[in-house]
């Protein structure tokens, strides 16, 4: 009778680890960006201009919030717990339907967060 879990038993389990800590740093970044989105639309609601974005002019704030809030808009219902998606994929949608100017804001927030999203999405 042989005891030892074997091999293939073992590469499930590290897979499953890998899979359960690729899982949480995913919805750890989604509420970082929930976050800073939040922060960064409440300043430039109240401000009336642009904030965090280099090189953006002060009229465009209102595009800015919209561009936000519509990267963003998906990733709460993803973190639920009892939904058939997962945080990754949340994200991987989010950047997936992503313009280039939210890939860049979104690059941009996890970056200051020492995050890079190349090890969270298919980029």
């Amino acid at each position: 009778m042989r005891l030892d879990p074997g091999p293939g038993l073992q590469d499930d389990q590290c897979v499953q680890r890998h899979q359960r800590r690729h899982q949480a740093a995913a919805a750890d970044a989604a509420l970082l960006l929930i976050h800073d989105a939040l922060t960064q639309i409440r300043a430039m609601a109240y401000l009336r201009k642009t904030v965090a974005a280099p090189g953006a002019t002060d009229g465009d704030y209102h595009e800015r919030i919209r561009l936000i809030a519509d990267v963003c808009e998906n990733l709460p219902g993803y973190l639920r717990t009892g939904t058939p998606a997962s945080s990754a994929q949340g994200l991987q949608s989010a950047w997936d339907n992503a313009d280039e100017v939210q890939r860049e804001w979104l690059r941009d927030t996890l970056t200051q967060h020492g995050i890079d999203i190349a090890g969270l999405v298919a980029t």
